[in-house]
């Protein structure tokens, strides 16, 4: 009899996070997030099991809104996300490209036992370079991920990862997966600084097939110094300082 109530005491347990455990994924910090990026949510309780998006639950094209055998929903102001990842204590989403900006309530549901609401500000751009430790997630064109030990050249042409770069020409609709090229609606104020120098840059957009994931093509500054800072975004919102490129 104990043990059976113990058991439904724990069934019913809500699950538990804060305004300042949910991050934006590409940081994993409270950075500001956006349309069209993802975002972690860390907590207890959030899911009784550990699943993660596959092909198969990508129905004509479409993100689900809740993974199969999770009983787990998100919803962003009354609007339900895309989880690409969900576990007892962690949960990973995509924001629909087309969420209006605004302060918005997060809810996490788990098989009907919803968590407290906690504001999130939601603004049109948020810049983000994702990360491996201190360095910009970039590649060759050729696909081959930089590091310190194979680096990009002054005067090369690298891609760079990114998340938060906002709206798209022509706009992605709800729960769509990017099928071809698409430049980000801002093209003309977006910037790339690679040590303080604005680098050429030749695409910012999405990167096909990939949900959430924007990627740069540029040309790395002739003059630029080892391991220079990298920073990207437009003139009311860059990414955060600290991140490098590494290049010998």
């Amino acid at each position: 009899m104990v043990s059976a109530l113990a058991l439904a005491a724990l069934l019913v347990q809500s699950p538990e996070y804060t305004a300042s455990s949910v991050v934006n994924a590409a940081t994993n910090r409270p950075h500001p997030v956006s349309p069209n990026s993802f975002i972690s949510i860390y907590g207890r309780n959030l899911s009784w099991n550990t699943a993660w998006i596959r092909p198969g639950d990508i129905a004509s094209g479409t993100l689900p809104t809740s993974l199969p055998g999770s009983g787990v929903r998100v919803f962003l102001g009354n609007i339900a996300v895309y989880p690409f990842f969900v576990s007892p204590t962690q949960i990973n989403v995509l924001i629909p490209p087309r969420h209006a900006p605004g302060s918005r309530d997060l809810v996490v549901h788990r098989d009907g036992v919803v968590g407290p609401r906690v504001a999130l500000s939601v603004e049109s751009v948020s810049p983000a370079l994702f990360q491996q430790g201190p360095y910009a997630v970039a590649t060759d064109p050729d696909g081959t991920l930089l590091t310190p030990e194979r680096p990009a050249a002054p005067g090369s042409i690298i891609i760079l990862y990114a998340s938060g770069l906002g709206s798209l020409r022509p706009p992605l609709l709800f729960g769509d997966i990017p099928r071809e090229a698409a430049e980000i609606e801002r093209r003309g104020e977006f910037r790339a600084r690679i040590g303080g120098v604005e680098a050429e840059v030749l695409y910012a957009g999405v990167t096909p097939y990939s949900a959430g994931l924007y990627q740069i093509n540029l040309r790395v500054p002739a003059a630029a110094e080892p391991d220079p800072e990298v920073r990207i975004g437009f003139p009311d919102a860059m990414s955060p300082e600290g991140v490098r490129l590494p290049v010998r």
